[in-house]
């Protein structure tokens, strides 16, 4: 277990016996696809394991980025079309958990957020929701850009 997983489950035992991770997403391109699956897919399964192996009911963010290019937004595998990295990774653990929940001892949940956007969002820099993202964009400079790339999907 690595010594965030350690420090953070000290913290648990220690102070309010909650244990709270969420995903940290602004990052460099250059190391994008290592970091995304090492903060949402290998930490939190460390997690899952140290509450597993505890039998402390976990409560995980998973995210609505995993249906993507789905018509249909119900949890179901058949739904589940990420197109991007980001939804990538938390399908993985995702599906993770839905290979060892039938052994479990724990309770185990995963809730898909999808953005939710409003007034005041303008502290949260890069991690606004994308409507807050493209307002600033178009109010700025006229013209909205997705990500690099996503006129191919178009």
């Amino acid at each position: 277990m690595n010594s965030a997983v350690q420090s953070n489950a000290t913290l648990w035992r220690r102070e309010s016996k909650r244990f709270s991770i969420r995903a940290r997403a602004p990052i460099r391109r250059a190391t994008i696809a290592v970091y995304m699956m090492d903060n949402n897919f290998t930490f939190s399964k460390e997690v899952l394991h140290f509450a597993l192996a505890r039998r402390i009911p976990l409560v995980y963010a998973s995210s609505a980025a995993v249906y993507g290019g789905s018509t249909a937004f119900a949890p179901a595998p058949e739904n589940e079309r990420p197109l991007n990295l980001y939804g990538v990774s938390k399908l993985a653990f995702d599906n993770h958990v839905r290979g060892l929940i039938a052994n479990s001892q724990s309770v185990v949940a995963g809730l898909r957020y999808f953005n939710v956007y409003g007034p005041r969002e303008s502290h949260k820099g890069k991690m606004a929701s994308m409507v807050y993202q493209l307002y600033r964009q178009l109010k700025t400079s006229g013209r909205a850009r997705l990500f690099t790339g996503y006129r191919r999907l178009c």
